[in-house]
């Protein structure tokens, strides 16, 4: 038994006419009745009565249409997926990222992306640049979303896909919170609470380098890994914060947010980690998502 036998077992059984189906396959009727006695010698059964009034299936037959359908349909699914396959619309994309992506651009960019590409499976993992950097390098996770500036590891390439710029963060009540717009040179006195140096060393970098080229070097009064335990320890007045301005949407008032006046040369924003050389179709797929999201944050232009 083989697919083409099959394929003509189902079209005689619908049209129940040697001749008509005969054409409907584009082979000779005499080959037809051939390759039909022939499955019904492998199965050992009678698969179609044959008289003066026509062909009719037999009860064998008609037990055994179903499964041909079946196996027909079954045989077509894994052509489909196999094609799907090497196209990269079926598999896996190990996706990690830092926790401030989620604020707007990661949620867009799995929409638009579960959209386009509905054969294929994100995996997330929230984490620190520093792990996203040694998962992407050993090939743990596909593509990384970290926070720029940085400088990649070697065999690495970035793509920015969301620019943002700093703003301040204050505790409510603060001397400074009456004021719309601020300066960095404002807050030079003041404690600040920075994310880990360990874990986030982009982000620590620079706001460090931003408050150097203010004139001035920050008083550290307490790190933190996540950044809602940075939102929280400004909230208690233990310091205040330089922070990306998207995070401001999200807040609320726990804290008070102002823009800087001197913000031109306080950029930050997203961008794509991924390896260089030999990234996965179904990563790709991700990566070329992802650029076409790419665009300026409110109010960075």
């Amino acid at each position: 038994m083989d697919l083409k036998q099959l394929r003509q077992f189902v079209i005689l059984s619908e049209t129940l006419n040697f001749r008509r189906a005969a054409q409907g396959l584009h082979i000779a009727q005499p080959a037809l009745s051939v390759s039909v006695r022939k499955l019904e010698e492998d199965l050992g059964v009678r698969l179609f009565d044959r008289g003066r009034r026509g062909v009719s299936l037999t009860s064998a037959g008609a037990a055994a249409l179903p499964e041909a359908y079946l196996a027909l349909e079954h045989v077509a699914k894994m052509r489909e997926q196999a094609r799907a396959g090497s196209e990269g619309e079926v598999g896996t994309v190990r996706l990690a990222f830092i926790g401030t992506a989620t604020y707007e651009f990661l949620p867009r960019a799995l929409s638009t992306f579960r959209a386009k590409h509905p054969g294929l499976q994100v995996e997330l993992n929230e984490l620190t640049t520093s792990l996203i950097c040694n998962g992407v390098a050993q090939r743990t996770f596909d593509i990384g979303i970290v926070r720029y500036p940085m400088t990649p590891p070697s065999d690495m390439s970035m793509e920015p896909v969301e620019r943002d710029r700093y703003c301040l963060f204050l505790p409510p009540g603060h001397r400074l919170a009456k004021r719309k717009r601020l300066s960095l040179r404002d807050v030079a006195d003041e404690a600040f609470v920075f994310p880990s140096g360990a874990q986030s060393p982009a982000m620590h970098g620079s706001i460090m380098a931003a408050c150097q080229a203010a004139g001035f070097v920050p008083r550290i009064a307490q790190e933190a890994v996540q950044i809602q335990t940075v939102i929280g320890l400004v909230q208690s007045g233990l310091g205040i914060a330089l922070l990306p301005s998207v995070i401001a949407r999200s807040v609320g008032n726990r804290v008070e947010a102002r823009p800087l006046s001197d913000s031109d040369g306080v950029l930050t924003g997203l961008a794509l980690l991924f390896p260089t050389r030999n990234l996965s179709r179904a990563a790709r797929h991700f990566k070329e998502t992802a650029l076409g999201l790419a665009k300026l944050a409110p109010g960075s232009r």
